[in-house]
């Protein structure tokens, strides 16, 4: 769960942080337009408070791990902590174990998960199971904070809106680069840590391909989603370099979920890839012609492998990437030349330039022009169905009080 009592992310009591998110998603994911009962009555909710609770900062080692105080956040960011599965994994399980069954029903296994995690049977309560996802404490309040909060808050059907047709796609892509900008600022702080870029990549790789994404890869601008793809796996691959160049990028790595991560990442590569030119290939690397699966597209991925295997680091850990690692790795044999080892080995730098230059505004990217929580309440009633602020005036007045809208 986020953590209780803060003024940054929002408060959920009810089961777990699974749980909000798949309330939350319901309304998200269905085709179409939503509902006019959804239209006008969006699910929002302020939650959180100005002050902690009384033992805050006193010993919660009777708290859940998943149930963080903003205290343990910023004190213990990079300890890690044991999480269910996400549904895309659960799913996958599911339906290898059970793909020969004469009744089988591919939708009955996101049902069990929601099911085993509302009833608290989840490896997330239950630490004696070894099935679940382990992640750094930062990392999973971040990816909370994305699903629960950053994500649905540029969610246009959430509030009952209309802006036009992509907003809420633009609104997703303004939340990757946020993560991107933030990750570059680490990387450049003298001060900043490796550990702290590993937090956003090991939560952005989660809610990439776990959150509903379908309105970010159906914006209009197929240059700058083709070239956001791309980037983002330098992104990691430049993380990857820090860590090489600190001698942790190795099988017995003291990120314990670096063989884990990886696999989300080739995953997402699978999920981002398309019989496109990836815009950043300078054509050294070797051909991407390597096979009929779309991930070589990308010349981040091809370096994935290369590097990983350069290493001897493992990729594993999720189930539709376990079944095909080996024969990926085959297909690169040979045919891919890592640059030379420098600072900047993958050219993290100049690629986000690019971006910066073609899509940043002021030099920047991202930002918080699509958070409608944010907006005046005039603007709001503009782009509302029934010309009212889906914001009461008790929402409002919580927001200025420094808690958190969380869309439920």
């Amino acid at each position: 769960m986020p953590p209780k009592g803060s003024k940054k992310r929002a408060a959920d009591t009810s089961a777990g942080a699974s749980q909000s998110k798949s309330t939350k998603t319901n309304a998200s994911t269905s085709a179409g337009a939503a509902s006019e009962e959804q239209q006008r009555d969006p699910s929002v909710e302020v939650t959180g408070s100005n002050e902690q609770p009384n033992d805050a900062s006193n010993d919660d080692s009777n708290t859940e791990d998943h149930e963080m105080h903003e205290d343990k956040i910023k004190n213990d960011p990079y300890t890690y902590i044991t999480n269910c599965a996400p549904r895309f994994e659960f799913e996958s399980r599911y339906n290898k174990e059970h793909e020969d069954d004469d009744d089988f029903d591919e939708e009955k296994a996101s049902e069990l998960w929601a099911d085993e995690h509302n009833d608290r049977k989840c490896a997330c309560f239950n630490k004696d199971r070894t099935d679940g996802w382990t992640m750094m404490r930062k990392a999973f309040a971040r990816k909370m904070d994305a699903e629960t909060i950053e994500i649905p808050q540029r969610d246009q059907d959430m509030f009952g809106m209309y802006v036009y047709n992509d907003f809420t796609g633009y609104g997703y892509q303004e939340v990757v680069e946020n993560n991107m900008a933030e990750f570059n600022k680490v990387l450049n702080d003298k001060d900043g840590k490796t550990e702290e870029l590993w937090t956003i990549l090991e939560s952005m790789a989660w809610w990439i391909v776990d959150e509903p994404n379908a309105p970010w890869h159906m914006i209009d601008d197929g240059e700058r989603s083709w070239l956001t793809y791309s980037l983002l796996g330098f992104m990691l691959l430049a993380a990857l370099n820090r860590m090489d160049r600190e001698g942790d990028f190795k099988v017995d790595s003291k990120y314990k979920d670096l063989s884990l991560v990886l696999g989300v990442w080739a995953k997402a590569a699978d999920d981002l890839g398309g019989d496109v030119s990836d815009p950043l290939d300078d054509g050294k690397s070797g051909s991407s012609d390597m096979g009929d699966y779309a991930g070589f597209n990308l010349l981040w991925f091809r370096y994935l492998l290369a590097f990983a295997k350069e290493n001897s680091v493992p990729i594993q850990g999720v189930t539709d990437v376990d079944d095909k690692i080996e024969e990926w790795y085959s297909q690169i044999d040979g045919k891919v030349k890592l640059p030379p080892k420098k600072e900047d080995r993958f050219g993290w730098k100049t690629k986000l330039n690019k971006y910066t230059k073609s899509y940043g505004k002021g030099g920047k990217i991202g930002g918080q022009e699509f958070r409608i929580p944010l907006w005046t309440r005039e603007k709001r009633k503009k782009y509302a169905f029934d010309k009212k602020d889906p914001l009461s005036d008790e929402q409002i007045n919580a927001l200025k009080d420094g808690m958190v809208l969380q869309m439920m």
